[in-house]
């Protein structure tokens, strides 16, 4: 069964090209929707899927790659929108 996430990730990074990891990860997991850089050093995500492949890539999340420093994450469910890719949106 799809499902839907929204996450936004509070972080401390070393490494340029968070998103780019995030989006690897995500297409791996064939996972849906997009990431977009926030104003705070955040993120937020809108990630589709089924629940085994979403549990996974939000438990990467509250990782992160090397030189991430992950500081909160929340999660809320909501209505799937269909996505078809997984995309970096920018501001």
């Amino acid at each position: 069964m799809v499902k839907h996430y929204d996450i936004t990730l509070l972080y401390e990074s070393q490494i340029e090209g968070f998103r780019f990891s995030m989006m690897e990860k995500a297409l791996r997991l064939n996972i849906t929707g997009y990431v977009q850089r926030q104003l705070n050093n955040s993120v937020f995500i809108e990630a589709e899927g089924e629940k085994t492949n979403l549990e996974k890539f939000l438990e990467w999340c509250k990782k992160g790659p090397l030189g991430v420093n992950i500081l909160r994450v929340e999660v809320t469910e909501g209505e799937v929108k269909g996505y078809s890719t997984f995309d970096i949106q920018h501001r």
